[in-house]
C-alpha cells in the first residue's frame, strides 16, 4: 500500500535496509519458495503495479544468504527481473537507484563492499509527475515463516537531483 503520495515527479531514491537473521530459510531446490521474491522498497509511478521500480529479495540456497533483485513494472507487466546482489542476512546494504531515459540505473553495496552497477533497460517506463514509496512486503502464496521486522530507510530526488523527503521506518511483516 502507498505511504504517502508526492505531488513531484520522482527521478532517483536511496534505500538503506536491514533484512535480519529471523527471515533466514532453507528450502528444496525447485521448490515454490526458491522463485518468491519479497519487496524490500520500491517507488510507483501513480499506478500501483503498474509502473514501477521494486528491489526485493529471495532465499539462497546457502542458507546464510539472500539474493536481491530489481523488478520492473512497464503497464502492469514485469519487463525485468535482475538479479544484483548476494548479501548476508543481519547485514546493512545501500541501493541508489536513478530513472535515466528507457533505463533504470542501479548502484548497489554491503557493508564491507564497492559499489557494483547495474543498468536496465525499461523501454515505455514513464515517470509520472506523481509517485509514491511502495513498502516492504512478504511476497507470495505463503506467509512469513515467522514474524519479522525490516528496517528500511529512503531519500526521494526530483528532476533536479533535489532532495525532496527521507522516511526511517521498521515494519513488522
Amino acid at each position: 500500500m502507498p505511504t504517502r503520495l508526492y505531488a513531484r515527479r520522482i527521478t532517483a531514491f536511496t534505500a538503506v535496509w536491514n533484512i535480519p537473521i529471523a527471515c533466514r530459510q532453507t528450502y528444496e531446490k525447485g521448490s515454490y519458495e526458491e522463485e518468491q521474491v519479497s519487496k524490500v522498497i520500491g517507488v510507483s509511478h501513480w499506478y500501483h503495479k503498474r509502473n514501477s521500480v521494486r528491489i526485493g529479495w529471495s532465499p539462497n540456497a546457502s542458507g546464510g544468504l539472500y539474493d536481491a533483485h530489481a523488478y520492473i513494472r512497464v503497464n502492469g507487466k514485469v519487463v525485468s527481473k535482475q538479479f544484483i546482489g548476494r548479501f548476508l542476512y543481519g547485514e546493512w546494504v545501500q541501493c541508489c537507484v536513478e530513472f535515466g531515459k528507457d533505463c533504470v540505473l542501479i548502484d548497489i553495496a554491503g557493508e564491507d563492499d564497492a559499489f557494483v552497477q547495474h543498468i536496465i533497460e525499461t523501454p515505455g517506463l514513464p515517470v509520472y509527475r506523481a509517485g509514491y514509496i511502495l513498502e516492504p512486503y512478504y511476497g507470495g502464496e505463503k506467509p512469513a515463516p515467522e514474524d519479522f521486522v525490516i528496517v528500511a530507510g529512503i531519500m526521494l530526488f526530483n528532476n533536479d537531483k533535489e532532495f525532496m523527503a527521507k522516511t526511517w521506518r521498521t515494519f513488522k511483516l
